[in-house]
C-alpha cells in the first residue's frame, strides 16, 4: 500500500537519505537513557485508536510550543521556514516566520519549496521542547536531521538553537 505509514517512511528515506535512522537513533538514546522511554505506549487501560489521538494531541502541542518559542527568538523573521516531520506518525507540520514571531502549521503535506527540512520523532521534539537536550547534542544523536542548502540549514540550526 503506497499509503502507509512504512511505504511513507521508505520514500522519506529515498528523498531525505539516511532519515530513517532517526527512529533507531531514538530507540537506542531510549534504551541508553538519554531519552524517557515513551510511558503512553505502555498504558494498557488506552485503546490503539486512543493511544493514538493522545500522541496526535501531544505532537500538536510540541510543535506549537516549539513555534512560540521560535517566534520570540531574536530576529525570527529573517530565519528560513522549517517542515517539520515527525517519523513515527509521519506527520509534516511547517514552522514559518511570521512577522515578528513564528506559525507552525500542522498536517501539511510536507515541505515547499525554500523550506529546510527537520526529520525528528516526538520523544526527540519532547526532549528539545522540555529543554532537557538542546539541538546540538540531539544533532550528534542522530535524533534529528537537517536537510536543505547549507546556508538555510545553517540558519534553521542557528534559530532552533535560540529556542531553548
Amino acid at each position: 500500500d503506497p499509503n502507509s505509514v512504512a511505504s511513507q517512511r521508505g520514500m522519506m528515506n529515498l528523498a531525505f537519505p539516511k532519515s530513517a535512522w532517526v527512529r533507531t537513533a531514538v530507540w537506542q538514546a531510549q534504551m541508553a537513557g538519554d531519552l524517557p522511554r515513551d510511558t503512553l505506549a505502555q498504558r494498557d487501560d488506552l485503546t490503539p485508536q486512543a493511544r493514538g489521538m493522545v500522541q496526535l494531541i501531544r505532537a500538536t502541542w510540541l510543535l506549537k510550543t516549539l513555534a512560540a518559542r521560535l517566534g520570540s527568538a531574536p530576529d525570527a523573521a529573517e530565519h528560513p521556514a522549517v517542515a517539520v516531520v515527525l517519523m513515527g506518525p509521519m506527520l509534516w507540520s511547517r514552522i514559518e516566520p511570521q512577522g515578528a514571531g513564528a506559525q507552525v502549521r500542522t498536517h501539511v503535506s510536507g515541505p515547499v519549496a525554500g523550506d529546510v527540512v527537520l526529520v525528528t520523532d516526538t520523544p526527540a521534539l519532547e526532549a528539545l521542547v522540555g529543554g532537557g537536550m538542546g539541538i546540538e547534542q540531539a544533532l550528534e544523536l542522530g535524533l534529528v536531521r537537517l536537510y536543505g542548502p547549507a546556508a538555510e540549514v545553517g540558519a534553521a540550526q542557528a534559530w532552533l538553537g535560540s529556542a531553548q
